[in-house]
């Protein structure tokens, strides 16, 4: 089991506690559900938007709760500085506000990056956490964590990915258990692999 104590030079200390707070979430929330939200003006693929206060909002037809609950989360790591939202090539993209933190210390071996590729039975998204983000990830799921602390964390990891992949992701997080994620992480983090539309592929979590 992992300590649920943090390396200040890892960083990750202040990502974890924003996504632990998430169950309270007021403003972010009404963003995220769009109840209340103000008129939104940039559309993304994938039922995600972007509104004029600068908060996402799903506004697609899936019927799957932790797409809301991975918005809230990630609404939540914009309201505290952590993430800021783009469009880039039609998609609502989610970039990290400190990835010089995530990328330079020697404490947290393995890589933080995002990356897809057509395959046969639909696009192969492959993401990369650290060893620090992989333990954060790991000690918020030993603590009960839901999909939008786990999305709030992935924010602060991946570098320019979609909202759908972070929310597909933390489902997949979700799906598979804490003791899975732990066993692949083998020091240097891991890496996540899932495909969408989900036809054939199944997702594997595998040491970096």
């Amino acid at each position: 089991m992992k300590s649920n104590e943090f390396d200040d030079g890892c960083g990750r200390r202040k990502i974890l506690k924003a996504a632990t707070g998430v169950g309270g979430l007021s403003v972010a929330s009404l963003f995220a559900t769009g109840v209340g939200s103000a008129q939104t003006i940039t559309s993304g693929s994938e039922g995600y938007v972007i509104n004029e206060d600068g908060y996402m909002e799903y506004q697609g037809d899936k019927d799957e709760k932790y797409i809301k609950k991975a918005v809230e989360g990630m609404n939540k790591a914009k309201q505290t500085g952590e993430a800021s939202f783009t469009i880039e090539d039609g998609q609502v993209v989610v970039q990290s506000e400190q990835q010089s933190q995530f990328t330079t210390s020697d404490d947290c071996p393995g890589e933080n990056s995002y990356s897809n590729s057509a395959q046969l039975n639909g696009v192969k998204h492959t993401i990369k956490i650290d060893h620090c983000l992989t333990n954060d990830v790991i000690d918020a799921m030993l603590a009960g964590a839901g999909a939008a602390q786990i999305a709030a964390i992935l924010t602060g990891g991946p570098v320019n990915a979609p909202a759908f992949v972070i929310s597909e992701c933390a489902a997949v997080l979700l799906a598979t258990g804490w003791q899975i994620l732990d066993n692949n992480a083998e020091g240097e983090g891991v890496e996540i692999v899932f495909f969408l539309p989900n036809v054939i592929g199944v997702p594997g979590i595998d040491p970096q």
